[in-house]
């Protein structure tokens, strides 16, 4: 009987962003194979739903919603009155002086743990709790509640680095509850081979491994049905944590090829900074640039389906280092290859070893050139990714959960 386990998930349905995409996937899955599930996450205004909401509504899945003393929702808010602006942004510099900063699970834990030991005194049997992060205090407060049952086992799964150095190990205001977190844990979980690395050097944990987020090949092959080419590049996602950096660089080499007579086509569609439709006007104007909304996973996939090659994008920030996006994997699902402007790590490795495209660095004194060629599709590729497959990353991790319960 595949064991039964607690998942403490601050970001679950019917939140609609990325950070609940992972758990919401693997829960189905592993709730299929028989794994019996109660979740304890916090509660959300619903929304419409992008696609995979209904994977979480399976009779092996329960959800709990506990409650935070953090105004989560307010922090989301965007307000167009610049009173109300200069308001949100003070009283939110007042809270990240007081707690990790943008961590909406910093308070969470004063009822999240009474929710917990009534769960778990409920439901004996379930003796393994999985916790998953960011926001990281939802794994620290999991640990805080380890130390009460040492009988509990505890698996931390880690969607981004927590800290990206030993020297931030050192000088962070909030380096002890991740100290708690990881030295309490049973197994370390991470996404990428380079994430594993870093946790495995900070920590010394003897047991960390690498489970990575998956995506869905076969919906995705289904949206990405041939479709008449629109573009000759197409990013899709959100252009900020640093990433307008590189795309300002790209959107001026388009510009000079403009300047020559031939330039791209190229789309965005996700949120952006608010100066780019007057910073690059005049590719908007003549339909070098066509600026989108944010748009639902279909529509974004048959947006890049509709392009020769998809756009990635890291800023120069340590982030890069350690983890890569589900966004490669769905670019070669889609058969497009991916050019990655970036600066080094995690990404690079993963474009080259798989070859699904290119890496070239935006720094690069050559760039020009670089991405004259990728324009032109010089390259060999390989879109072969089926080991990342939600169906195969849920067995992994049944593997995983067998192995600890």
């Amino acid at each position: 009987m595949p064991a039964p386990f607690v998942l403490i998930a601050f970001r679950f349905p019917p939140y609609a962003r990325i950070g609940a995409y992972r758990w919401s996937k693997l829960s189905g899955r592993l709730a299929r194979m028989g794994h019996e599930i109660d979740v304890l996450c916090a509660p959300w205004p619903d929304t419409e739903d992008p696609g995979w909401f209904g994977d979480v509504q399976h009779d092996n899945i329960r959800i709990h919603r506990v409650p935070s003393l953090y105004p989560h929702e307010l922090r989301a808010a965007q307000f167009e009155q610049r009173l109300l602006q200069k308001a949100h942004g003070k009283l939110f510099r007042l809270l990240d002086r007081a707690t990790p900063a943008h961590d909406i699970a910093s308070l969470w834990g004063y009822r999240l743990l009474p929710a917990a030991r009534r769960l778990l005194a409920s439901h004996p049997k379930k003796r393994l709790v999985i916790t998953t992060g960011a926001p990281f205090s939802a794994n620290y407060w999991a640990a805080r509640l380890k130390l009460e049952r040492p009988d509990m086992a505890l698996i931390q799964d880690f969607r981004d680095p927590w800290l990206t150095s030993s020297e931030e190990l050192h000088t962070s205001a909030w380096a002890e509850r991740f100290k708690v977190a990881t030295t309490h844990a049973d197994v370390l979980v991470s996404v990428t081979p380079e994430m594993s690395t870093l946790y495995r050097d900070l920590t010394g944990h003897a047991h960390v491994v690498t489970v990575p987020n998956g995506v869905e090949l076969a919906s995705i092959r289904r949206a990405g049905h041939p479709l008449p080419r629109r573009y000759d590049f197409a990013y899709i996602g959100n252009v900020f944590n640093g990433r307008d950096e590189p795309l300002s660089i790209f959107l001026s080499w388009v510009r000079q090829r403009k300047a020559a007579g031939d330039a791209p086509r190229t789309v965005i569609a996700g949120l952006y900074p608010n100066h780019f439709r007057t910073t690059f006007g005049d590719l908007i104007a003549t339909g070098e640039l066509t600026l989108e909304p944010h748009l639902p996973q279909d529509q974004a996939f048959r947006l890049l389906a509709a392009s020769k090659i998809a756009l990635h994008l890291n800023g120069p920030g340590a982030l890069g280092t350690f983890q890569t996006t589900t966004k490669l994997v769905e670019h070669a699902a889609l058969e497009r290859p991916t050019l990655s402007l970036n600066y080094g790590g995690a990404t690079e490795e993963f474009i080259r070893a798989r070859r699904l495209g290119w890496s070239v660095r935006a720094d690069s004194p050559t760039l020009p050139e670089q991405l004259e060629r990728c324009w032109k599709l010089e390259g060999d590729f390989d879109f072969d990714v089926s080991e990342f497959d939600f169906d195969s990353t849920a067995r992994r991790y049944s593997s995983l959960i067998e192995s600890v319960a």
